[in-house]
């Protein structure tokens, strides 16, 4: 990362087979707000891990980064994130990975339900009285709503 860019990221877990899926990317990628904003394309190989939380994922990841050094350029690429998160969303598997996110921007599922109502089930017995404060997005006991 360069110093004294400013970063907003975030990411989906994307169905590239989905009609429209390239459209979609093709629209994000032409929205580009400036030279520094790009987005990440990041096949994967998913591999199922039935005792973990790491329940959400696909064959590829998308992850639009709008990227400014001025401050009063932040609309600009907050918004650029946010459109293009729009754009994708049709074409997700409902949710997207954590590392490159604000939660709180564009609450999305990161867990299947089943494995967030696993989680809810382990802290009930090993949590009873709640000292832990749960995932973000998760403060209900469900995936955040996409």
């Amino acid at each position: 990362y360069v110093k004294g860019n400013r970063y907003r990221s975030d990411a989906l877990w994307m169905d590239a087979r989905s009609d429209g899926f390239r459209d979609a990317v093709k629209d994000v990628v032409q929205a580009l707000p400036n030279q520094w904003s790009h987005v990440l394309w990041a096949p994967a190989s998913p591999v199922d891990h039935p005792n973990a939380a790491y329940s959400m994922h696909s064959d590829l990841s998308v992850h639009p980064y709008g990227v400014c050094q001025d401050p009063a350029d932040d609309a600009t690429v907050l918004g650029y994130v946010a459109d293009s998160l729009q754009r994708l969303l049709p074409h997700s598997v409902g949710g997207g990975k954590v590392n490159d996110c604000d939660l709180t921007a564009f609450p999305k599922d990161f867990i299947s339900k089943e494995s967030a109502a696993r989680l809810e089930t382990v802290r009930d017995t090993y949590d009873p009285d709640g000292l832990f404060h749960p995932a973000l997005g998760l403060e209900d006991g469900v995936a955040a709503p996409v």
